[in-house]
């Protein structure tokens, strides 16, 4: 066999070809061995990521092998046959049974109980088969009444059968292992050899860091000592993946129970992400430098992961969070489905939806209204999306497979295929359980970056059209200022009309309507003009007596003029007429605007209620008269 790439196998399990360098569980693998041999069913049980599948392909063969071996010292042993079976999806019995009746040399329609039963009789020996059944918690977890499957039945057959040399180990996680009473009415004695694995202990754990890089140097170089690892790096690796709850590069070594014991899964999988930086050397060195630089465990944990997840769109990202929830159970299992199973599954709201629309006219209205809002707030989200936002991911079967082939492909893939029976799809679930955990801290995360997100869209939406709001008001108010300017312009414009025509009349004679003219333009409610004030002022001083006709000692009840104005005939209660000559008395209208100009305040003229001098040919500009002599 030639010598491996690396000592280290990551989260895959090892297997034969890698038994020389799986370290750790030699006297376990033995006493495990003896358990078989000496009972019908044994019953291996361990929390997940202690490494189960890997005692039981790379060290329970040898163990058992050594075990015949010393056995046929002493006494002739028959030929052992040994099947190891760990996929339990939907429709696993017939390759289960192709598979046992090919190992066993049995007809191809044969089922396992008589192709165990033959071998015996083919061989004419009481050769022992052993059926190793490992992850049997899936099997429990796909089939909920596992008594009534062919399988079991077919297990009951083998077990009760005192002449069939046959021995079962079963393989499952610990918290599982109380589903097995669910098997007790048809194997009564399934519980009778349970055999418990613990986790890898420190001074075993530091073991399995050394003894693998010792031999795949001496296969590679013929020298144990030619790659090395530093204590430095033991020991900060140890200490980072103690089962303490907390990962980190700082984590400190515990008190606790658990502390002594470590996750051998993210052991592996930090071993063989070091490998790979250091093998880059001629003579590879683990150093704790390289470790630190990669964030220690838990940096490559994350790493392993988002590898993965960030090779994916926004919208498959999103796509991922739906889908993790089915792949992985809230307890750490997973759980294996097609991808158009999944895109049922994820899709079973809308399309409850639509049915209910389609039995109803309410709904078929209602949908109709829900469609209509959509396709707007898919227009506001089109406006308003900001960069990098992400998608309402679309659950169809293609985007499905899409994102579930991305996440079961590369390196550090989070999901693996397994072969369907029912058709050509395959199914796809996680990778490992160690992954478990991680996956579900990276969607409680992306949840709440997606809670996140949504709020800041939310409050983007609100903020834009609040901003959208404001414009139109300020926009409204534009015009609305711009209309009262204009209105405003307008009636000055008016008033310098009114106040040149009312001019006109003052200087004609008729100061009255000059005062009434400039009066209807000087209101409240329009603006103030200068020269409505100034020929309004002007109105009022010429407003005055011309002639004062004086003599009569009753009231005058009658006035008459001559052609030309030079005469006038008065009648009065004092029975008297008179005549007189209108002959001005004195021209007072320049003396008195001279007089009010040059000694009346601004404030003064405000009392007297006296309009507002005008400026120099302005309408709005005041200039205050200089102080009297």
């Amino acid at each position: 066999m030639s010598v491996p790439l690396s000592p280290f196998v990551g989260l895959a399990a090892f297997t034969p070809r890698m038994a020389a360098h799986f370290t750790g569980r030699e006297r376990f693998a033995l006493t495990l061995a003896g358990a078989v041999l000496r009972s019908r069913v044994t019953v291996l049980y361990g929390q997940s990521g202690s490494g189960k599948s890997s005692v039981l392909g790379a060290a329970l063969p040898q163990a058992i092998r050594a075990i015949l071996r010393r056995a046929a010292e002493e006494a002739p042993c028959a030929v052992l046959r040994l099947l190891h079976f760990r996929r339990w999806h939907p429709g696993f019995e017939p390759r289960l049974f192709r598979a046992a009746a090919a190992k066993l040399m049995a007809p191809g329609d044969s089922d396992l109980a008589a192709a165990v039963v033959g071998w015996g009789r083919e061989t004419g020996e009481r050769a022992p088969v052993i059926l190793v059944l490992d992850q049997l918690e899936e099997f429990l977890l796909y089939h909920p009444r596992p008594i009534e499957t062919t399988f079991v039945q077919n297990l009951a057959t083998i077990v009760a059968d005192p002449d069939v040399d046959a021995r079962l180990l079963l393989s499952l996680r610990e918290d599982s292992l109380a589903c097995l009473d669910a098997l007790r009415a048809v194997i009564p004695e399934i519980l009778a050899s349970p055999v418990q694995l613990r986790p890898l202990d420190r001074a075993a754990a530091e073991q399995a860091i050394r003894r693998p890089v010792a031999k795949w140097s001496e296969e590679r170089y013929g020298d144990p000592e030619t790659v090395t690892v530093e204590d430095a790096l033991v020991d900060t690796l140890l200490d980072q993946v103690q089962q303490t709850g907390t990962l980190g590069p700082s984590a400190a070594p515990s008190t606790d129970l658990k502390a002594n014991f470590a996750e051998l899964p993210l052991l592996q999988l930090a071993l063989e992400r070091l490998w790979e930086e250091e093998a880059k050397a001629e003579k590879p060195i683990l150093r704790a430098e390289t470790l630190r630089r990669l964030d220690g465990a838990a940096g490559i944990a994350q790493q392993h992961l988002r590898q993965t997840m960030e090779t994916l769109p926004a919208p498959q990202r999103a796509l991922a969070i739906r889908l993790f929830r089915h792949l992985v159970t809230p307890t750490g299992g997973k759980h294996a489905w097609r991808a158009e199973d999944l895109a049922k599954e994820i899709d079973a709201d809308n399309w409850a939806r639509r049915q209910a629309a389609q039995r109803s006219f309410l709904g078929r209205i209602t949908a109709a209204v829900d469609q209509a809002a959509d396709s707007i707030w898919s227009g506001a989200r089109g406006l308003f999306r900001a960069a990098g936002a992400s998608i309402e991911p679309d659950a169809t079967k293609a985007t499905v497979t899409a994102t579930l082939d991305k996440l079961a492909a590369g390196k550090a893939r989070i999901l693996r295929t397994q072969p369907d029976p029912r058709g050509p799809e395959p199914l796809f679930e996680l990778y490992h359980d160690a992954l478990a955990r991680p996956v579900l801290s990276w969607v409680q995360e992306a949840r709440i970056s997606e809670a996140v997100g949504r709020q800041q869209r939310r409050a983007a939406y609100a903020i834009s059209a609040a901003l959208l709001m404001l414009a139109g008001i300020a926009i409204v108010y534009m015009f609305y200022h711009r209309a009262v300017i204009q209105q405003q312009q307008a009636q000055l414009q008016e008033a310098r009309a009114v106040s040149t025509l009312a001019r006109q009349a003052t200087e004609s004679g008729d100061a009255m309507t000059g005062m009434i003219a400039t009066l209807a333009v000087l209101k409240p409610a329009r603006p103030y003009s200068n020269a409505a004030g100034a020929t309004l002022l002007d109105a009022w001083l010429r407003n005055r007596e011309k002639v004062d006709l004086l003599g009569h000692s009753g009231a005058v009840w009658s006035v008459a003029f001559s052609p030309d104005g030079k005469r006038v005939v008065t009648g009065s209660d004092d029975n008297t007429t008179r005549v007189w000559e209108t002959l001005p008395t004195v021209e007072l209208i320049p003396l008195a605007r001279a007089a009010l100009t040059r000694c009346l305040t601004i404030a003064q003229r405000d009392a007297l209620g006296l309009p507002v001098l005008p400026g120099a040919g302005q309408d709005r500009e005041h200039i205050d008269p200089p102080p009297c002599p």
